[in-house]
């Protein structure tokens, strides 16, 4: 297609020429060809030219793919945008919504913009009443890459000084202003988020510097202080997990969550996944702490409703009978030194949380460890185990740093030590809570230096440690697909994955069966794992949590029961917002609660679905507060009030309402609204998961199919495909090893864990401070971000991203780039392994 014009001012005849091969479907193309005869008209109508208008020219001058970014995405767009806008409008306050459009209109004006830079690079110029030149224009080697400056003193000086200032805000400023108040330390990290604030804002900064010199063309300057910037920051993130060396504000050992871990481990046989706080009850009573036990409630396990311990404490054979007497005496020892490191009050509160959920084969590893390391808990033993955690956090990022370099360590560094959802606060210091991150990132890094084998078997080790790491393979087959139908066969390399999977799934499975009864332990960890998973919490976070979020069930609304205000019509009818059907979520007494007074004292009956129902409602003629106990089933009922006596007169109501309040669980109305949102709008996360599959075949068709790019895109299907309290977050690790390519994922992802804290600290009237809101709002930013990773790596993106960085240089000169095995013999530079061309081999020049 061409669109010819006469330049009025010089006299050059321009062609604007559009290649059909860059566009999608006939609507496209027909789109395409208006708009660019349109604008080929609009450039004639100007009366000039490119050619002869520097700044003109200069303004709209860009890379060469507009048309398919602008006509194919911004349809795209226009789609997406109209979806989540119906969506929003049904359930998100006007806020939101005003968000959403601001940012729908800023993508559409970028795109239209984007159209106007790329048009001059699809005109062509020629001279007047010459032939118009149809063929595409000759192809110039690029230039030579600049040299990089020479190492410079300062270059030494900015990062040291940037490095000796964040070591001494870690100890002054986080330790002394802490120090002040320990308790509000441990629960909130004031002081240290503001220092990982920074690091985030400072990394931000250093990747946002390095794509302004590419905009000038300059990226050669200053490139090895960014590098060394960056990786100072990285090192003062991991730094930043660990509170600055501050831990806990006193404390190394996590004693809630090692409590769960160790106890539960150590004595799985006797336990298994419901007897955890029934036997510790028991214990507790028989080591003497009798009153202490009478007032406490606990969770059921079986069922995680909290219940009072009148029912295991005049039964306790039930949860005897398991142990024999020498293990019954050693658990008794080993609950007394845990009750012995907290207070009441605490002890308490660890025992309304959920247990013990480990897989049987973390289990393995759980029940070696905890019983050879000695046969009482002390404080010193749990810190020997607690020791495994930053051990293998060290680990992680030294992987990382082996495989993909300084820049991708800086990114995973910060955001495992500067994302607010996965802070220390939370398992810190906890027992092997954080083997699942080394294995889920040791199998990228495998697949990244061409070891398959061993990358299956790390994989598949991290989901039987913890089962959602498992999501990521969708990145990995949606990569292996795409290879075989560009190349008709299958990918060695994931051959080779798959096997190392298989034969270390099935061995661990094999000696979990060997240790703990068979099958049989599986189905009961498959019992509890869908009870937990039909538990929601308000430190929930994903897809799920977004979709099952309602601005009239949220927790400041729903905590402490249900309570509905009802109106009472001439008739006597009872209504919840005009509708006679009022909808009681869940079996169990409710109460009707009325407020009023009559002419003269008269006695009204109360009507559940035409059927007389709980004690009358005896009204006087002055105001009083009455209440009626009815039994309600789940679903919706008709409620009503009737006259016990003829000829009564209409009462005068002030207030009616329907309250069921929750003795033992404040929130378990706001769990069951939860539950019901997800049914409704399950069918949404399935569609998008599909739309996230689409988007990383565009991601991968484009960036190549190299699998340690699927298996490190495949990161971002967890935050939609599974719903995890929110310390597992740090699995964005997984996922940040991608700036090695585009350096826009670094920018996104400390991005992130900017806003993260912005929404944890709510400084506008208008923010949450409830934790349920909070974290919603961190789970669409995940979403955000995982989407515009992958969006990065399209074709369509080409124009709005950088090209990859060259080579970091921390000491002395770049070095040459590394050399690595490609399926079917021969071998490709580091920058160029995963590219364009499918896993392609390339033919070899004779």
């Amino acid at each position: 297609m061409q669109a010819p014009f006469k330049c009025t001012q010089c006299g050059f005849v321009s062609v604007a020429k559009l290649s059909p091969k860059t566009m999608g479907p006939a609507f496209f193309l027909n789109r395409a060809r208006e708009r660019l005869t349109k604008d080929a008209n609009e450039f004639a109508a100007l009366g000039k030219c490119p050619k002869c208008n520097d700044e003109h020219a200069q303004a709209r001058a860009n890379h060469k793919s507009a048309l398919n970014a602008t006509l194919v995405t911004r349809t795209l767009l226009e789609a997406v945008a109209v979806t989540t806008t119906l969506v929003f409008l049904a359930h998100a306050p006007l806020l939101i919504v005003l968000a959403g459009s601001l940012l729908a209109f800023g993508a559409f004006n970028y795109l239209d913009t984007a159209w106007q830079r790329d048009l001059d690079a699809l005109v062509q110029v020629t001279p007047p009443n010459a032939e118009l030149e149809v063929s595409e224009p000759p192809v110039r080697p690029p230039p030579p890459a600049p040299k990089p400056e020479p190492d410079s003193f300062m270059d030494w000086l900015i990062p040291g000084g940037v490095l000796v200032l964040g070591l001494l805000l870690a100890w002054k400023f986080v330790g002394n202003a802490l120090a002040l108040d320990s308790q509000r330390a441990v629960e909130l990290d004031t002081t240290a988020q503001l220092v990982q604030f920074a690091i985030s804002i400072g990394a931000l900064g250093v990747i946002g510097w390095g794509l302004y010199r590419h905009w000038e063309g300059k990226s050669h300057l200053g490139q090895r202080l960014r590098d060394r910037l960056l990786l100072v920051l990285g090192l003062l993130g991991f730094l930043g997990y660990f509170n600055f060396g501050h831990l806990h504000f006193g404390n190394f050992v996590h004693v809630w969550d090692t409590y769960h871990y160790v106890m539960g481990a150590k004595y799985f046989p006797e336990l298994g996944y419901e007897k955890l706080y029934d036997c510790t009850t028991v214990a507790n009573y028989e080591n003497g702490h009798t009153d202490e036990v009478a007032r406490q409630t606990y969770t059921d396990l079986r069922t995680n409703i909290i219940i009072k311990t009148d029912e295991i404490i005049a039964h306790p054979e039930r949860c005897k009978e398991s142990f024999t007497p020498e293990r019954w005496q050693a658990y008794r020892t080993d609950v007394a030194a845990f009750r012995a490191m907290v207070n009441e009050g605490r002890w308490r509160e660890i025992h309304l949380d959920h247990g013990y959920n480990a897989t049987p084969v973390w289990t393995l590893a759980g029940y070696a460890l905890t019983n050879a390391s000695g046969a009482n808990v002390t404080m010193q033993q749990l810190t020997r185990l607690n020791l495994f955690d930053p051990l293998y956090l060290l680990l992680t990022v030294i992987m990382i740093y082996w495989a993909f370099g300084p820049r991708a360590f800086a990114i995973a560094a910060i955001v495992l030590g500067c994302h607010f959802p996965n802070r220390y606060y939370w398992t810190g210091g906890a027992f092997l809570r954080h083997d699942w991150i080394f294995w889920f990132v040791a199998s990228i890094c495998l697949l990244r230096k061409n070891k398959p084998e061993l990358a299956g078997a790390a994989f598949a080790y991290t989901t039987l440690l913890r089962l959602f790491p498992g999501l990521a393979a969708a990145g990995v087959a949606v990569g292996a697909l795409e290879y075989f139908r560009q190349n008709k066969k299958l990918d060695p390399r994931f051959t080779k994955y798959v096997i190392g999977g298989v034969v270390t799934t099935a061995v661990l499975v094999g000696a979990s069966f060997a240790f703990f009864g068979g099958p049989t332990t599986w189905q009961r960890f498959a019992q509890n794992t869908v009870k937990h998973a039909n538990t929601p919490l308000t430190n929930h976070m994903g897809l799920r949590t977004v979709l099952s979020w309602r601005p009239e069930s949220i927790g400041q609304k729903t905590a402490g029961g249900y309570r509905k205000t009802l109106t009472a019509t001439p008739d006597l009818r009872l209504q919840l917002d005009g509708d006679d059907e009022i909808y009681a979520p869940v079996d169990g007494d409710y109460t009707l609660v009325v407020r009023g007074s009559a002419a003269s004292p008269v006695a009204y009956g109360v009507l559940v679905d035409g059927q007389p129902q709980g004690t009358p409602l005896d009204l006087g003629t002055s105001m009083l507060s009455l209440s009626s106990t009815l039994k309600l089933t789940r679903g919706e009922h008709k409620l009503a009030l009737t006259p016990l006596s003829g000829g009564a007169p209409m009462p005068a109501f002030e207030s009616v309402a329907l309250n069921r309040l929750a003795t033992l669980d404040g929130w378990w109305y706001w769990k069951v609204s939860r539950l019901e949102n997800w049914q409704q709008a399950k069918p949404l996360m399935w569609l998008t998961f599909l739309a996230g599959m689409y988007l990383v075949w565009l991601a991968l068709k484009n960036a190549g199919v190299d699998p340690w790019l699927g298996a490190a895109m495949g990161t971002g299907f967890i935050v939609i495909g599974a719903e995890l309290t929110n310390y597992y977050y740090c699995f964005l690790m997984g996922i940040a090893v991608l700036h090695e390519k585009k350096r826009e994922v670094g920018a996104i992802l400390v991005a992130l864990c900017a806003v993260s804290h912005w929404l944890n600290w709510g400084p506008n009237a208008w923010m949450s401070h409830w934790l349920d809101e909070q974290y919603v709002t961190m789970s669409l930013a995940a979403l955000f971000a995982v989407f515009a990773i992958w969006w990065s790596f399209t074709r369509s993106a080409s124009d709005a991203v950088a090209p990859e960085e060259p080579l970091p240089l921390l000491f002395g000169d770049p070095p040459p780039p590394q050399k690595l095995a490609i399926a079917g013999g021969g071998s490709v530079a580091a920058n160029d392994a995963g590219g364009s061309g499918g896993g392609k081999k390339k033919k070899k020049k004779k």
